[in-house]
């Protein structure tokens, strides 16, 4: 019979990573995402503005369709985008902006009747960067 031996350093079954490999991979995730990281958030911030445009663009069709039904030639004053809801839009949800302001209507508007517009992540218009307004029709 065998008696049990010490086994040999070439025969150690590794059990995990070593402090080096753990620290050589964290080290290589870190880098791509200070690559990608700023990239990524600038797509989004691109995907959120893109989104407002398409959706005061959508209001201002719908307030055109309300205006047609009502047979109005102009918006008065009073008007509040949420007459729109539930006729024109499903929820009050369609009036929120990508960063979660409602949008507005200004009348009259920059050469037009009216203006839908939502003022960006600031939420003011002009705000810290005034070519964050969006305006429908206007890129």
């Amino acid at each position: 019979m065998r008696t049990p031996s010490r086994r040999s350093p070439q025969r150690r079954a590794r059990r995990g990573f070593s402090l080096l490999e753990v620290i050589v991979a964290v080290t290589i995730i870190a880098l791509f995402a200070a690559i990608i990281g700023p990239n990524l958030w600038a797509r989004l911030g691109y995907a959120k503005k893109a989104k407002a445009i398409t959706e005061t663009n959508a209001l201002a069709q719908q307030v055109r369709l309300y205006m047609t039904e009502k047979n109005v030639s102009g918006l008065t004053q009073d008007f509040e985008l949420e007459s729109l809801v539930p006729d024109y839009l499903e929820s009050i949800d369609g009036l929120t902006d990508p960063w979660g302001h409602l949008y507005v209507i200004r009348m009259p508007g920059d050469g037009r009747d009216f203006d839908i517009m939502s003022f960006g992540e600031d939420g003011v218009e002009g705000g810290e960067d005034a070519n964050a307004d969006i305006v429908h029709g206007k890129k």
